[in-house]
């Protein structure tokens, strides 16, 4: 029997983890029966496997404790391998490797400080203040700053804090601007230039394969580029008075090809 510890708010039904979301997904992908048991912040001495573990998800399977998404995910694929693949083999194993590497370190820290004031509201309240103070503490900043803006009913905007400077909601607005100024709403998507092409395609994020035959051709094409080098001349040494000059000796430094 396989169960799932799944982050959960004040209400059980609201699962808002995208941790989780993933393994909920893989196990959707692979056919798979699960009880999910919602957890809270406040619940980590009750998860299995505490202390080590102290965060979700976290997967039993009968005996096995299995931690985090990915090792969660990589157990799955290798216990059910009967089942729909999660990855299609070990170069798709690494693009998701690749993909889940830039949104645990790019994406998701970009986005948490927009999203962390929302969650907060929904948390049980013995949750709230813990994951209050673990988030300012990791953005460097508190949630009043966060959200120091609302919008009236005319459009503008004011300032909820005086002195407050809102940094997260004006990199989203130069966010938007920058997308806007790139064209992306007027991008043919069924032709997208190479920095925007899907990302198994994308330059950005793959080189383009270069074929055997085309790299040694390009090789030699630089080998018959270069001007071979000229020998150096032998040397002869002087002759002494009285003396017969000694035979020169045959030039033997190889000739660069």
């Amino acid at each position: 029997m396989i169960t799932l510890y799944d982050l959960a708010g004040h209400d059980p039904a609201l699962r808002f983890s995208p941790y989780c979301w993933r393994i909920r997904m893989a196990l959707a992908h692979k056919g798979l029966d699960a009880t999910t048991v919602p957890w809270r912040f406040s619940d980590a001495a009750s998860l299995p496997g505490a202390p080590v573990n102290q965060k979700v998800p976290v997967l039993t399977d009968r005996d096995i404790v299995v931690a985090g998404s990915t090792d969660i995910a990589l157990y799955l694929e290798n216990r059910y391998a009967n089942g729909p693949s999660l990855f299609g083999g070990a170069v798709g194993e690494a693009h998701a490797r690749f993909i889940i590497a830039w949104a645990d370190n790019t994406l998701i820290p970009a986005l948490a400080p927009l999203v962390a004031p929302c969650v907060l509201p929904v948390l049980h309240p013995a949750d709230q203040t813990y994951f209050r103070s673990s988030r300012e503490a990791r953005f460097g900043t508190t949630f009043e700053q966060l959200v120091a803006e609302q919008r009236k009913l005319n459009g503008t905007w004011e300032k909820i804090t005086p002195g407050a400077k809102n940094e997260a909601l004006d990199l989203m607005v130069m966010t938007h601007a920058l997308a806007h100024l790139m064209g992306l709403a007027r991008m043919n998507w069924d032709s997208p230039p190479s920095w925007a092409a899907p990302w198994d395609q994308n330059i950005m994020v793959r080189p383009p394969e270069t074929p055997v035959e085309t790299l040694a051709a390009g090789l030699r094409a630089v080998a018959a580029a270069v001007a071979p080098v000229a020998p150096a001349p032998a040397f002869t040494p002087p002759a002494r008075p009285g003396d017969d000059a000694p035979a020169a000796k045959p030039n033997r430094a190889r000739k660069l090809a």
